[in-house]
């Protein structure tokens, strides 16, 4: 989900940005929660996000390998298994607004350059490359 700069209204050129900070594509998920708080379980957890994204950046540090005197700190954290039984798409992606708006918080979505914004404003183009066959005007749908 793209989360929002802060803008002032004087810092708008034209219309790019002016109504990104109101896009946004999000899931929510729905289902059961399982609390996770033995120490093999926590451990398990930990060694797994290290293990992922520890690698992503080039790092070998591994958990416990790595900081076997942090295993005291397992009991800080709160682990948890999550079952999704139900998950509900929801866009808002200024479907109301003028073509002329829509573009302008595109090119403002990716004036952020992060991956969510420029996600965003991908779902944003959808529509007006390809617009709905019976619309007379290309809105966002």
């Amino acid at each position: 989900m793209y989360t929002p700069r802060p803008f002032a209204e004087t810092d708008l050129a034209a219309l790019d940005g002016l109504f990104a900070r109101d896009a946004y594509a999000l899931a929510h998920r729905h289902g059961k929660a399982e609390i996770l708080d033995d120490a093999a379980s926590l451990q398990r957890i930990v060694a797994t996000l290290a293990e992922r994204y520890e690698r992503a950046l080039g790092n070998r540090w591994r958990f416990p390998d790595s900081a076997p005197s942090q295993l005291p700190a397992l009991a800080g954290i709160v682990g948890f298994r999550f079952a999704g039984q139900r998950t509900e798409l929801k866009f808002k992606l200024n479907q109301n607004h003028p073509e002329q708006n829509v573009r302008g918080a595109i090119n403002g979505l990716l004036a952020v350059a992060d991956d969510n914004a420029v996600a965003t404003a991908a779902l944003m183009q959808q529509p007006l490359d390809y617009p709905h066959p019976a619309s007379e005007t290309t809105h966002v749908r």
